[in-house]
């Protein structure tokens, strides 16, 4: 099966599993009972509730340890030309690009043209 099928199938059942948890709370009924009426294991519930209060506080502690860095200047983007026996700094007119790819779906790209 494809990766991509493998996602999508994946927030499907977390999508289901989400709504069904929602259900349960606003029901009033206890876990038992709302388990026998929709035909599903008490502990399968209660695996997934865990699972899905995991994902937020994972997700609730990664947006709170985001921070604003302040910009760091790293000053001209030179190059060096061997000039006689000594490497002398140029501007260069040649197009320079850096892309970080820093995980989490953050990526680092600077470009000079």
């Amino acid at each position: 099966m494809n990766s991509s099928i493998r996602a999508i199938n994946a927030a499907r059942k977390e999508s289901l599993w989400r709504e069904r948890i929602a259900r349960q709370e606003a029901s009033g009924k206890t876990v038992a009972v709302f388990c026998l009426e929709e035909g599903v294991c008490k502990s399968t519930l209660s695996y997934w509730r865990r699972r899905l209060r995991a994902v937020e506080v994972a997700a609730a502690a990664q947006k709170s340890s985001a921070v604003a860095a302040p910009f760091l200047d790293l000053g001209a983007i030179t190059t060096m030309r061997p000039s006689g026996g000594d490497r002398v700094p140029y501007e260069s007119a040649a197009t320079v690009e850096l892309r970080l790819e820093l995980g989490g779906g953050v990526v680092l790209h600077i470009a000079r043209r």
